[in-house]
């Protein structure tokens, strides 16, 4: 094999990278930490960056994952901040 076909050959690593991501970010949402927020987005971004380059199947797992990972966060912040049932209250009394 020359350097040329070596080279030129196409790589699946931003959807590897985004795959595994997506993994980590579902793992720490799981595990009660915010900071799994930032690897679903980045998981997003990579397997968008490979679908764009080579469509994938694990590109596609990362996407999906990703979405996945976002939509629990944006619904655990969501009811963890008491959301529509929330029970307290603001009284403002001027006195």
């Amino acid at each position: 094999m020359n350097k040329l076909t070596k080279k030129n050959k196409p790589t699946h690593a931003w959807g590897i990278a985004g795959l595994i991501l997506g993994i980590i970010g579902l793992l720490l949402l799981f595990l009660g930490t915010n900071i799994g927020i930032l690897f679903s987005i980045t998981a997003v971004v990579f397997s968008v960056i490979q679908k764009n380059y080579e469509p994938t199947g694990i590109a596609t797992a990362g996407l999906v994952l990703g979405i996945i990972g976002i939509i629990l966060y944006v619904i655990v912040g969501y009811a963890s901040f008491g959301g529509p049932y929330s029970t307290t209250s603001v009284n403002v009394t001027n006195t």
